[in-house]
């Protein structure tokens, strides 16, 4: 699984709703696991892997949608 899958596409609406089928599917521990990942990867210099953490945690993860 690479960063970049955590964020559900915004363009691609079949897409979007295999994604949130999908993380539908995970527990409560296993998304807190996913968002102290994304915190972790956001935080490193690490330019596209830490731009797509801080995309997924804004857009789905962090947000009132998950």
């Amino acid at each position: 699984m690479t960063v970049s899958s955590l964020c559900p596409p915004e363009k691609n609406l079949a897409r979007r709703a295999y994604a949130l089928a999908q993380y539908a599917a995970l527990d409560g521990d296993q998304r807190a696991a996913i968002v102290r990942f994304l915190a972790f990867v956001a935080q490193l210099d690490d330019g596209m892997h830490a731009y797509a953490a801080h995309e997924s945690l804004a857009t789905y993860w962090q947000a009132d949608t998950a």
